[in-house]
């Protein structure tokens, strides 16, 4: 398990008012830009664990605009995630983007802000 959760956002953007992580990946798909199409991208994105990542950083973008905007609405500023297949950008179609699914991210934020119980025998409840 040593790095599997190691990683930075690259980048935040903001258009129209909405808020989306922007991440860069080097992942090599083919000896061409026809390799990167949206089932490759899909591929990659699995097989990396990349859509964990994406919503580990949504949840990240979710409590930095929780804090810092006061009229804070995840449904009108919480954009998505778009991913950057660099190695596809010359000739193929490199961008995996996919909207936040708020109720997700608002899942696991509860589930990281509730603290678990834990038991004098040393197990978890959700007393």
């Amino acid at each position: 398990m040593r790095g599997y959760l190691a990683g930075f956002v690259d980048l935040i953007i903001e258009h129209d008012q909405r808020w989306w992580v922007l991440d860069w990946k080097s992942n090599r798909l083919g000896s061409d830009g026809s390799a990167y199409h949206d089932e490759a991208l899909w591929q990659a994105m699995f097989d990396h664990h990349y859509l964990l990542q994406q919503q580990l950083y949504l949840l990240a973008l979710h409590r930095h605009l929780r804090s810092r905007l006061s009229d804070y609405d995840p449904h009108r500023h919480l954009g998505g995630a778009v991913y950057v297949f660099l190695r596809g950008l010359s000739g193929g179609q490199p961008w995996w983007c996919q909207a936040a699914d708020v109720a997700l991210i608002e899942a696991l934020d509860r589930a990281l802000i509730e603290p678990a119980l834990v038991s004098a025998a040393g197990g978890i409840t959700n007393e």
